[in-house]
């Protein structure tokens, strides 16, 4: 009878090599929510597991790549500790930027998912993401900076958000301005309104200004991206009276109504397809619903004629002549300085 010892010995060894290299399958859920510092021992159990599905995050098997993605994500979604994510981060960090090195596209869009899940600083990564020659890198570059932002409406005083949103105003206004994607630069601009630090706010204003000129050299298109970022500005500005200046105001309703004039002017014409008609009269109706308010809070005594019955019968030369007279409105107090 053969000696079969050595051969069920390699294929223990085998095994045991197999498991010891197979991923983790999850962490458990008392480390994701620990709410003390990781052990060195929890931290290790992070980092293998973070390890063990990073590479194939870069696999050539494009299933394998989503499901490293997905796993990656996982514990962010299981409400985790910002102490489980310092951890988490700091282990993630050297794989995703790899992983954005990668000439597959998949991975590359992939690891920025993963980023954006964070909800930390991980500026470097979307500075690298913003370069990407792929358009749906660059765009999930912007939602990552989307979550940093609504991180911190959540919780303003978490660690290093501040600096954070700082580091990405700054990546962000060049990225708007040399972005070729119409989809691309809604991304971008609604990530810059979503930003919470003061300075965010007036730069979304300055972006929607320059915009501007980009309609009229562009008659044609669309102004969601304005509309996005000018609602989000909008609706935290009048979530937060503390948090608002007149002169921010004033900015707001300068805004709304070179937008809405832009808007009515297009439509007039009448040879928009439907969905650029949507895409502009959503844009007049902010318009038409904003200004009074903008005229409320600064406490103005007496208001132009009402828009929105106008722009809701798509009367837009009749809008227009009403926005003159916002116009005139807006050249004296309270709109205009004293």
């Amino acid at each position: 009878m053969p000696n079969l010892r050595p051969w069920l010995f390699a294929l223990l060894l085998a095994l045991l090599t197999t498991l010891a290299q197979a991923a983790p399958e999850r962490i458990g859920i008392d480390i994701i929510t620990k709410a003390t510092t990781l052990t060195a021992g929890e931290q290790q159990s992070v980092r293998q597991y973070v390890q063990g599905w990073l590479p194939d995050l870069r696999d050539a098997d494009e299933q394998k790549v989503v499901a490293a993605r997905d796993k990656l994500v996982d514990p962010l979604r299981q409400n985790p500790s910002s102490f489980f994510l310092a951890s988490y981060a700091s282990a993630l960090d050297e794989g995703l930027t790899v992983a954005l090195s990668s000439d597959k596209v998949l991975t590359r869009l992939n690891a920025v998912i993963v980023a954006s899940e964070l909800r930390r600083d991980v500026t470097p990564i979307i500075a690298k993401a913003l370069e990407d020659e792929n358009p749906a890198v660059r765009y999930w570059a912007g939602k990552a900076v989307s979550e940093i932002g609504m991180a911190a409406a959540k919780d303003p005083n978490a660690s290093g958000l501040a600096e954070s949103q700082k580091k990405l105003l700054a990546l962000l206004l060049p990225a708007i301005e040399k972005e070729k994607s119409q989809l691309v630069i809604q991304r971008l601009v609604s990530s810059l309104a979503d930003l919470t630090i003061p300075e965010a706010r007036a730069a979304v204003f300055d972006v929607l200004e320059s915009r501007l000129a980009v309609h009229e050299a562009q008659p044609d298109l669309s102004p969601a991206p304005e509309y996005e970022a000018l609602r989000t500005v909008l609706v935290r500005m009048a979530g937060n009276a503390a948090n608002r200046t007149p002169d921010e105001v004033r900015r707001a309703a300068a805004s709304l109504h070179r937008y809405l004039v832009l808007s009515a002017a297009r439509l007039a014409k009448g040879d928009l397809d439907k969905a650029a008609s949507a895409d502009f009269k959503q844009m007049a109706q902010l318009g038409a619903a904003w200004l009074p308010w903008t005229a409320r809070t600064l406490n103005a005594t007496a208001l132009p004629p009402a828009l929105d019955g106008s722009v809701e019968a798509d009367r837009w030369n009749e809008v227009l002549l009403a926005a003159e007279e916002w116009k005139q409105a807006l050249s004296k107090p309270p709109f205009a300085k004293q």
